[in-house]
């Protein structure tokens, strides 16, 4: 009978102890309703993504969102995908983030079937950035099918 109890409170001990490490390892995220956004806790600048799913954004509005005290600090907005589509309201997002002092910063969505450093010039020819604004950012969704180490060498090659 002792024995029993023994093993019985040493099972409730290891798995008080897994408990406590998976826990601790969980990230723990907050839902933003307002932003249409989960954010992981512990963070105090928030931005968000845009491009032309969202069309021409009320960015008057999108500096007055506030949820549980929180803001939009930063926005990213999509300039370019691939080698020959320019986000129809880019300019637009573009011109008025700025107006609206919001930090902000362009991306382009990589398409691993096409040439990186094509891709790289379209966006360069289609985002003028100015002072202040965030580095180029690269959105790599898809691999179309190619190993990492492939879509890794192709991005090797913009620099």
């Amino acid at each position: 009978m002792r024995t029993r109890i023994l093993y019985f409170l040493l099972s409730i001990g290891c798995l008080f102890l897994i408990y406590k490490t998976f826990k601790s390892n969980l990230t723990k995220v907050i839902k933003y309703p307002n932003f249409g956004i989960r954010i992981p806790a512990g963070y105090e600048i928030h931005g968000i993504d845009v491009s032309r799913y969202q069309s021409e954004i009320d960015w008057g509005q999108v500096v007055k969102m506030r949820d549980r005290g929180q803001k939009i600090s930063f926005v990213i907005i999509k300039s370019t995908e691939g080698l020959r589509l320019k986000d129809p309201h880019f300019e637009y997002n573009w011109e008025k983030s700025k107006a609206n002092k919001l930090i902000r910063g362009a991306y382009f969505y990589f398409r691993a079937n096409c040439d990186a450093e094509s891709q790289a010039q379209f966006y360069i020819n289609n985002t003028k950035l100015t002072s202040g604004d965030l580095p180029p950012i690269i959105d790599i969704e898809d691999n179309f099918n190619l190993p990492p180490s492939k879509i890794r060498e192709s991005l090797k090659k913009m620099h």
